[in-house]
């Protein structure tokens, strides 16, 4: 169960921790934005390059269709430690933002919570998939419908291309709706597994009656994100796009130079922007947990009401 939040309350929860944990809040930035710096300085060094350079080079051998075992390889390396890092960062971005009585800590650790956010995140991945499966087939059933529609009216000629436009755009609009929307309602469920300190699934129910507030607050940071890639990430966007290119042109030179703006692409801005990121994470976090924050375990109200299962013990903080 949980008490109903607003959309404000949603927005600013974020700040409310900020001002409440400040120490907590500093520690959290200040930590990641280190261990972030280090790997962004790592991929400038040497070997770094050579790593990047050599991603490049089976990229483009798969592209050529040359093989792909030595891309799988580099992709086997990459995604276990990218998701392993994910769910440590997420587990203690949530810790600071829904736990009770924190402490202050190393905002690091590979513990229950850890265990309790993979669990989690495959969960609502799960879901997730499963809708998109769902709305794929029904933008593929509207897509039919239309054609057929249309068929008559055009005869043999093409529709013209700003009516195709609006036809896939009139379609895509509500289908990202729909997927922030459930994303947004099962994604309670990360913060609550934090807050509840077990394995829990009930985000659904928990957000009920705040669906839309929660939709809202999620359509704001899309937005805002979207502004912040077009503004601040377009050189690595430009450069992701042409190395994924790069198939077409086998030059070494070319390759390496791709390689050098990608492993550095903002330059001494990367210092001001790695701080500024982790804190967008957390406000970014903010909507779904404002609402575990405030959520009350059933679970917990029947231990305390059973005398066999009642405890002054206190949690365990590792856990």
């Amino acid at each position: 169960m949980s008490e109903r939040v607003a959309f404000i309350d949603m927005m600013s929860h974020s700040f409310v921790v900020f001002k409440r944990r400040p120490l907590n809040t500093l520690f959290f930035i200040a930590f990641y934005s280190c261990l972030m710096l280090a790997y962004n300085l790592w991929l400038s060094s040497s070997s770094g390059q050579g790593f990047l350079l050599g991603y490049a080079q089976s990229l483009n051998a798969l592209s050529a269709g040359k093989g792909a075992g030595s891309y799988f390889s580099y992709i086997a390396l990459i995604y276990p430690v990218l998701f392993l890092f994910s769910v440590i960062y997420y587990a203690a971005a949530y810790r600071l933002l829904v736990r009770d009585n924190l402490k202050i800590s190393l905002p690091v650790q590979l513990g229950l919570d850890e265990v309790r956010i993979f669990f989690a995140s495959l969960a609502v991945a799960a879901v997730m998939l499963c809708v998109m499966i769902a709305l794929a087939i029904v933008m593929s059933l509207v897509t039919l419908a239309l054609t057929l529609a249309l068929s008559p009216l055009m005869g043999d000629a093409q529709p013209p291309t700003v009516m195709m436009s609006l036809i896939i755009l009139l379609i895509v609009i509500p289908v990202y709706a729909v997927l922030i929307y459930v994303m947004g309602r099962f994604g309670v469920s990360l913060p609550l597994s934090i807050k509840f300190r077990r394995l829990t699934l009930s985000g659904w129910s928990s957000s009920k009656g705040m669906g839309w507030s929660l939709f809202s607050a999620h359509l704001v940071m899309v937005i805002a994100l979207v502004v912040l890639q077009f503004i601040v990430f377009m050189p690595l966007m430009m450069s992701s796009i042409e190395l994924a290119t790069v198939g077409a042109n086998t030059d070494e030179a070319h390759m390496a130079q791709m390689v050098n703006i990608m492993s550095n692409p903002f330059g001494n801005f990367t210092y001001v922007l790695t701080p500024l990121m982790t804190l967008f994470t957390l406000i970014v976090l903010g909507p779904t947990s404002a609402i575990a924050a405030r959520a009350i375990d059933p679970n917990a109200s029947n231990r305390h009401a059973d005398p066999q299962c009642s405890s002054n013990t206190e949690p365990n903080p590792a856990e």
